[in-house]
């Protein structure tokens, strides 16, 4: 990877004005930071992936420092990265790439990113047509440098930190608490509405399952605590859960629910996301579960 990738890199990043305007510098370092981890091959033994539920709800420094081990996991979630972008930027991007891959990956996403509804479409379309994404589909081996790299006017000196071997991202490991702790606090949804499974997104599930298969590596699904009042914005909320369930029993993958959990509920910043006491709590709730499970 010399001079021809940084070349390509900063053709395709003058060309690059459009596309992922949700996704934030920090974000883009995320990706940056695990490239380049990658790269040196010290990728981190736990790859945590998902929307915001994860991006927000779990922190590596307290996990890594619950389980002993500094620097053993890496949060690589990003804000409204749902299934059908998921497929792309993980799926494809991280999963399936050459290079060392993480020993064990952790899924979070709640039920809303399995439902079929248009709303999420815009949001994952954005990430699909960027050229970003339609970059890395033609050349795969440069495709980590510059995902999420639709920065401006910043891109172009982020991208050079990378290859100087800057840390844009050093102690949090790609962690991104709610701050704003002291929001309203959460009410009961006014209507509720039938909640229905989408087979496709499902279904990119299912291909990560098989792709953990492929590369060896062991995932985990969890879906994160959400607050007791969330369930009332469906008739069927556990549709997501069994189905989940289901394809976790069939590629036999760990899934470890806690959408019932109510311990969290002092600890959301709104339905569905940890503040940032929670996400401590429930980082080091998951960091003892890891470790019972190991444990012959």
């Amino acid at each position: 990877m010399g001079a021809g990738v940084e070349g390509l890199c900063r053709t395709f990043l003058q060309e690059a004005t459009t596309g992922w305007d949700y996704w934030t510098q920090r974000a883009a370092s995320k990706y940056i930071t695990y490239a380049r981890l990658q790269a040196q091959g010290t990728v981190p033994g736990v790859l945590t992936v998902g929307d915001s539920s994860a991006d927000y709800g779990f922190s590596p420094v307290d996990f890594n420092e619950a389980v002993g081990r500094p620097g053993y996991a890496y949060n690589l979630a990003t804000l409204g990265n749902f299934p059908l972008s998921f497929d792309e930027t993980v799926n494809e991007m991280v999963l399936d790439a050459s290079g060392p891959h993480p020993a064990y990956l952790f899924i979070l996403f709640t039920r809303g990113g399995f439902e079929r509804r248009d709303q999420m479409r815009p949001t994952e379309r954005s990430v699909l047509t960027s050229p970003v994404v339609r970059q890395s589909n033609g050349s795969r081996t440069v495709g980590h440098f510059f995902a999420l790299a639709r920065l401006w006017p910043s891109r172009m000196s982020l991208l050079d930190q990378a290859r100087r071997g800057a840390a844009p991202i050093s102690s949090e490991r790609g962690f991104q608490a709610r701050d704003d702790a002291s929001g309203a606090v959460p009410e009961r949804p006014a209507t509720q509405r039938p909640f229905v499974l989408d087979p496709e997104r499902l279904a990119v599930l299912e291909k990560t399952f098989a792709l953990c298969r492929r590369h060896g590596i062991q995932p985990i699904l969890v879906h994160p605590p959400i607050h007791s009042l969330e369930r009332y914005r469906w008739v069927n909320p556990d549709a997501y859960v069994e189905a989940a369930a289901q394809l976790s029993s069939q590629y036999q993958v760990p899934f470890w629910d806690y959408s019932r959990d109510s311990r969290y509920d002092d600890h959301m910043r709104d339905l569905v996301h940890l503040n940032p006491e929670g996400a401590r709590a429930f980082s080091i709730e998951l960091a003892r579960r890891f470790q019972g499970w190991l444990r012959p």
